[in-house]
Parts: structure tokens; C-alpha cells; sequence
């Protein structure tokens, strides 16, 4: 759980941050295209710059959260109850096999084709 809280702290705080500038940035736009259409810029639209950028950056955290839950528990579900034990592969087999003497070629035992 640990690790989980600091991975999420980490990945939240560029998220939060990364929005809000992004944020900030359409609030701008909003404010030039409503002044370019001829509305003279009152305070009931100053809120556009730090409402907007804040509810990017939340909306942005909910998501990274939910979206963390889900692989948490994604990955926990598939990590494994107990330890595989190695399968030697067949190459590493080759050396150490014993191959009865009535297998292999010019062999002098009766069983030999």
C-alpha cells in the first residue's frame, strides 16, 4: 500500500500540474474568444482562470486514481500464490542426460535396430 500511495503522489502531482497549466491555457482562450465577440470582460467571467485549470487538474486526479485502483488490484490478482519452481530447458538437459546404450546408434546390445 505503500508503494501504491507514493507511486500515486508522484504520478498525481504531474497530472495535476500538467492540467492545470493546460487549464490556465483554455481559460485564456475563453477569455480572448469572449472578448472577441464583443462581450466587455466583467467579473462574472474571472473565475474562468482559476476555476477552469482546477477542475481539469481534479478531474485529471480522479481519473489517475480509479485508473491506479484498477491496476492495482489487476496485478495483484495475477502475481503468483507460490514460487514456480525452473523448468530446466532441454538445451541445458542435453549435457547432463543418460541415454541407455539400447538407443543409440551401433549399439552392440540385442535390443539395438
Amino acid at each position: 500500500m505503500r508503494a501504491f500511495c507514493f507511486r500515486f503522489l508522484r504520478r498525481g502531482s504531474l497530472v495535476a500540474i500538467s492540467l492545470g497549466i493546460i487549464g490556465y491555457g483554455l481559460g485564456q482562450v475563453f477569455l480572448i474568444v469572449d472578448q472577441f465577440y464583443s462581450r466587455a470582460q466583467t467579473s462574472n467571467n474571472d473565475h474562468v482562470l482559476w476555476q477552469t485549470p482546477m477542475n481539469m487538474a481534479l478531474g485529471g486526479l480522479v481519473v489517475l486514481f480509479v485508473l491506479e485502483l484498477i491496476v492495482e488490484c489487476f496485478s495483484r490478482l495475477n502475481k503468483p500464490k507460490q514460487p514456480q519452481k525452473a523448468v530446466p530447458i532441454l538445451a541445458e538437459l542435453d549435457d547432463k542426460m543418460i541415454i541407455p546404450p539400447a538407443i543409440l546408434p551401433n549399439s552392440t546390445t540385442p535390443f539395438a535396430s
